[in-house]
């Protein structure tokens, strides 16, 4: 008898890498029901007028790091499927696209304006997702803006929830934290001015949350 994968296995970078290649068209087509211009224009009241935005996991780049481009910002996005790059270079040109696992993400000396994580953050690890904020900490410019998806969570769960949930045909992994040791860990990285919401965006329900780097633009 074949033992069900366990979350972590599921998770494998190259498993998951696998699953976003084959489902990169379908999650692709699927993206109209999902409406991210209030996210995006509430973010913006947080930034500048122009700059450059850091985007980690950006997919077929027509998510939150479009608006921006069609804004006039500059765009760096990273992800692990190069079936999902190769729509990302059709649907938002624009956008230096790196194929590399938001693991293994070197910023560099670049610094950016704004950093988002739009239905990605959560496929890591909590302690993987922790350190890949603590990069974007340093990549942001004082006066920065984050923004990202996160699980939903509540008081009495564990301090770490993982699980393998289906998607589009596809088991993925989830992981995160509580609300509050998410707000904890953040303040310990140095961002302030967090704000979680929980939104329901195209059928889905999930925790919302923008933070700023300190210091002014």
């Amino acid at each position: 008898m074949t033992l069900p994968a366990s979350p972590r296995e599921i998770g494998a970078p190259e498993q998951m890498r696998q699953a976003y290649d084959r489902l990169a068209r379908r999650y692709h087509a699927d993206r109209e029901r999902f409406d991210l211009r209030e996210v995006y224009t509430a973010f913006r009241r947080r930034l500048p007028e122009h700059g450059a935005v850091l985007d980690l996991g950006c997919g077929a780049g027509d998510s939150v790091s479009s608006y921006f481009t069609r804004d006039g910002w500059s765009a760096v996005g990273y992800d692990f499927s190069p079936a999902m790059l190769a729509l990302a270079a059709k649907n938002n040109p624009a956008l230096k696209r790196i194929c590399r696992d938001l693991r293994r993400i070197r910023p560099g000396q670049e610094r950016y304006e704004a950093a988002i994580a739009i239905y990605s953050l959560f496929h890591l690890r909590v302690e993987e997702q922790f350190t890949l904020l603590g990069k974007v900490f340093r990549a942001l410019k004082p006066g920065g803006g984050l923004l990202f998806t996160y699980g939903l969570g509540c008081e009495d769960e564990p301090e770490e929830v993982e699980r393998g949930e289906s998607f589009m045909g596809e088991t993925l992994y989830y992981a995160h934290t509580r609300p509050d040791r998410l707000c904890r860990r953040l303040c310990e990285l140095g961002f302030v001015d967090i704000e979680l919401a929980v939104r329901e965006i195209g059928g889905e329900r999930f925790l919302w949350c923008c933070c700023t780097k300190p210091g002014a633009l």
